[in-house]
């Protein structure tokens, strides 16, 4: 029964993260319920954003996506970066919210973390090693907050787009029950100022019911 259930839920995941897949990407957001517009932060404009929401053999699966950008924000010193932005992902099943598919959801959520957790330090680095204005890129900041988790990286940049200024990478994750949420800030901010962000993002998606999401 258990097996017939797990083949039964992947095979519904894949059919949703297809249907995600085809969904137009929606100026604005237009097709976001307001409850997940509500996690663009304060500072942000919501820029695009898709949502799906697939009926299963034994519940409902959502998938959603947005981007927001932050206005007033000076550019960085990579030329090839674009402008200060959040990308949201949101993924969900009403049937995996009790063990042992909650189990599995949880394996998931904690892999992906590990994955980031263990590249995103070199990517940046990386990222930025072509940047003439960069002077150095921090350490790896690894936070566990009572309901998710933020890993993120500072460096410094001097040049006439950003003089002696900072900026941070963050990627963000939370849970609630079987629902997740994986999120990247890149701001020029300091880790702090973009660590606070990030704390009000995962704040609003504790918030969120995912009964209420997928009426």
């Amino acid at each position: 029964m258990r097996l017939s259930i797990l083949r039964s839920s992947l095979q519904s995941l894949l059919v949703v993260f297809g249907t995600a897949l085809a969904v137009s990407t929606q100026a604005a957001g237009e097709k976001l319920p307001r409850e997940v517009r509500g996690l663009v932060p304060e500072s942000a404009t919501l820029r695009t954003g898709s949502w799906a929401v697939m009926p299963t053999e034994f519940g409902k699966t959502l998938t959603g996506n947005l981007s927001a950008q932050f206005a007033g924000m000076p550019p960085s010193c990579d030329s090839t970066a674009g402008p200060a932005e959040v990308t949201m992902t949101i993924k969900g099943d009403t049937a995996w919210e009790q063990p042992p598919m909650l189990d599995m959801a949880i394996n998931i959520y904690e892999s992906n973390i590990q994955k980031e957790r263990g590249s995103l330090q070199k990517s940046v680095a990386t990222q930025l090693k072509n940047n003439g204005g960069t002077h150095s890129v921090g350490d790896l900041q690894d936070e566990k907050l009572p309901a998710g988790r933020l890993l993120y990286v500072e460096y410094k940049e001097d040049c006439a787009r950003h003089p002696k200024g900072v900026g941070t990478v963050l990627r963000g994750y939370s849970r609630k029950g079987a629902m997740t949420l994986e999120f990247g800030l890149g701001l020029t901010k300091s880790a702090a100022e973009t660590r606070a962000v990030a704390i009000e993002i995962v704040t609003k998606f504790q918030k969120l019911d995912l009964a209420t999401l997928v009426r």
